[in-house]
């Protein structure tokens, strides 16, 4: 058994989940680990014109992140792995430590966002349960062949 055999990884349809989930997946082929998604639905619009405005907006977000863990289930697969993806709601540095705690995860891996002090990556490295591994946007994403 392996130092990580639960690997978590946290995606969102940006290019830094899409990183964070290339460096994921390798990782846990090489290490013969588990690996879950954890997908994070951002909030809804606060203020809609109509009940019907935000009722669309919804079934959007829904579309999207649905499509989102179809294809990172679809990648998983070509590598070989059964991708398990959660769809949670809320504040993503809360979601994917509740994720983690409750299945006990070995590692999580989180793509970095330029944007925002105080990121989901940085609250990550200071309350999870587990290490951190936070990928980088300026670095390309690993081959299983480089990692193997």
């Amino acid at each position: 058994m392996t130092v990580f055999s639960r690997v978590l990884v946290a995606i969102d349809g940006h290019p830094e989940g899409q990183r964070a989930l290339d460096h994921a997946i390798a990782l846990a082929a090489t290490l013969d680990a588990e690996l879950r998604a954890v997908v994070v639905e951002g909030r809804l619009p606060a203020y809609g014109a109509t009940v019907g405005e935000v009722e669309a907006t919804k079934r959007k977000k829904d579309e999207f992140f649905g499509t989102v863990a179809r294809l990172a289930q679809e990648q998983a697969a070509e590598a070989g792995l059964d991708l398990a993806v959660e769809l949670a709601a809320g504040a993503p540095a809360a979601a994917i430590l509740r994720a983690a705690e409750r299945d006990r995860d070995d590692l999580i891996v989180v793509g970095f966002h330029r944007r925002l002090l105080g990121s989901t990556a940085d609250s990550l490295c200071h309350r999870a349960p587990c290490p951190v591994l936070v990928v980088r946007g300026d670095r390309p994403s690993p081959t299983l062949e480089e990692v193997s």
